[in-house]
């Protein structure tokens, strides 16, 4: 099992994503390839993703802080993979705060 994992903090809220990839196998099938993708906000599981492909120009994960004035913000990952790579980047409001330059 692979895994890999980033973190950001964002108004003092810890927001973590977490790549779960299965052991690569030499196949033809695309369940070799199964995993898991999941953001967690204060160490709660707020979404998950078990694309096959991810596509670097649209979230995969949605989420949200909530602010001491009572506001909330919308927290976006993208994912962008390829059989060697997986790279996050971890957006609040558009804005990337932590994660992978892509």
């Amino acid at each position: 099992m692979y895994s890999k994992e980033w973190n950001a903090i964002y108004q003092g809220h810890k927001i973590v994503v977490l790549a779960l990839q299965n052991a690569w196998k030499p196949s033809f099938s695309l369940k070799s390839l199964a995993g898991e993708a999941r953001l967690y906000v204060d160490g709660e599981k707020v979404d998950s993703s078990t694309d096959a492909f991810f596509h670097a120009n649209q979230p995969v994960m949605y989420g949200s802080i909530k602010l001491a004035d009572n506001l909330e913000q919308q927290i976006e990952v993208y994912i962008k993979s390829n059989l060697q790579v997986i790279q996050t980047k971890i957006c609040v409001e558009g804005v990337r705060i932590g994660g992978d330059d892509f």
